[in-house]
This record gives C-alpha cells, structure tokens and sequence, in this order.
C-alpha cells in the first residue's frame, strides 16, 4: 500500500513497531503522553482538546522517526483531521 493512503496510525506504528518500540516507549522518547500515541495510532482524535494538541504530538515522535518524517505525517493528519473530528478546528 502506498504511504500516501495509509492513516496516520498505520504509518505510526508501522515505524514505530520497526524501531522494536512500545506506545511507552516512544511516548517517553517523544516526551508526550501514551495515550496521546495511542490516540493517534487508533486515529482517536476525539481526545485531544484541539487540533494543535495533535500537531505537536505528530512533530515530536516525528523527530524520533527521522526529522525529514514530520512533514509527510503532518500532511496525513491534516488530510484526516477534519473526517475524524467533523470540524476543522
């Protein structure tokens, strides 16, 4: 599947599960909540108080990944934040 039809989850623990990582783990390296990875990777964006939340999660376990990763898993959740929340926030 290309990754430019994959979901923000699918992409994040794809590469997080190839780093031999866990929700903990990455969560504690990224500095950011695991239920913020886990919300993410279930594609929960219910649970963040607004969008920038989300943002700031997705740049931080960007920079785990590879800081050239930021960019394109931003652009996936801005494709797919307004589907999942029902508003653009």
């Amino acid at each position: 599947m290309p990754a430019d039809t994959k979901s923000l989850g699918e992409e994040l623990c794809e590469r997080r599960m190839a780093l031999g990582m866990s929700i903990d783990d990455l969560a504690r390296e990224a500095h950011i909540s695991a239920a913020y990875v886990r919300a993410l990777e279930e594609r929960s964006y219910h649970l963040f108080p607004a969008k920038i939340y989300a943002q700031g999660a997705v740049r931080s376990i960007a920079h785990i990944f590879s800081r050239d990763d930021a960019e394109s898993l931003m652009a996936i959740l801005n494709r797919e934040w307004p589907r999942a929340r029902g508003a653009a926030d």
